[in-house]
């Protein structure tokens, strides 16, 4: 009798380890995949940092406007265009994840001619269509250069989103807190890398980051080249836009709530 029921728990046991690699395995192969598809998508940021640092040089030590009318006969080009002749790759500006990527930013705004992928986009972070707290100016205003920031390895220059804009604005929940549709203008900030995004800062070095971090921390607010917090009122206009990349990036990672499964249940009716 003793010998039947130590069987039965050795076979319990075996199934249950069984079961736990069978789920653990497409767990881990994802959680790989994700991995590398966030290196390869931090590549790309430095090589487009890369590309802004050379354009600087080359253009009276200031940055891109977020977009241009240099385009053939004054069509807006984004800054994409504009460093593209740095970059001279068109994979550098899609990150493998990103399920806007293959869609060009032409495809929902018509005024943009150039057919550039769409996964980054500049710091152009602004409260006033002619003033920007970013590093990225309008198409009409004064560039900036690289160390106009205050604190350059702590102001983003450039982050992931699936938006047609060649900017991202975290004073624009109407525009950046939508779901992702490659025919509409709007859309989020990416955080579809096991849950964090990758961001370039103006220094050069890239960082992975969770959205939540992505604003003001110890009185230093990584999105304005003057690193002073936001008002009260921004703030929770940043905080809703990275709120809902956190909501929406985690549901589709873990998917709806499912009721635990523990080995002792295996076998039960």
């Amino acid at each position: 009798m003793i010998g039947r029921n130590s069987g039965i728990a050795g076979a319990s046991i075996a199934a249950a380890v069984i079961f736990i690699a069978l789920i653990s395995e497409p767990l881990l192969f994802r959680s790989v995949i994700g991995r590398d598809s966030r290196l390869s998508c931090a590549s790309n940021l430095r090589q487009l940092g890369l590309g802004l640092a050379q354009y600087e040089q080359d253009n009276d030590e200031k940055l891109p406007p977020r977009q241009n009318a240099s385009g053939a006969g004054g069509a807006l080009v984004s800054w994409r265009y504009l460093i593209y002749p740095y970059i001279k790759s068109r994979d550098s500006f899609r990150c493998p994840s990103n399920p806007a990527g293959p869609a060009p930013a032409s495809q929902a705004l018509p005024l943009a001619t150039d057919d550039l992928s769409r996964s980054y986009a500049v710091n152009a972070t602004h409260d006033d269509p002619m003033r920007s707290l970013g590093p990225f100016a309008d198409a009409y205003g004064r560039g900036f250069s690289l160390d106009s920031s205050e604190a350059p390895g702590q102001t983003i220059a450039i982050v992931e989103s699936t938006a047609a804009f060649s900017d991202f604005n975290p004073l624009f929940p109407e525009g950046f807190a939508r779901k992702t549709n490659a025919a509409a203008q709007s859309g989020n900030l990416f955080s579809g890398h096991n849950r964090v995004t990758n961001a370039a800062f103006l220094d050069g070095h890239v960082q992975a980051m969770l959205p939540s971090h992505m604003l003001s921390q110890s009185g230093v607010n990584p999105w304005t080249v003057d690193t002073k917090p936001f008002t009260p009122m921004d703030e929770a206009k940043a905080a809703a836009v990275m709120q809902y990349s956190e909501k929406i990036y985690h549901e589709m990672r873990e998917g709806p709530v499912r009721r635990r499964v523990f080995f002792w249940d295996i076998g039960r009716s």
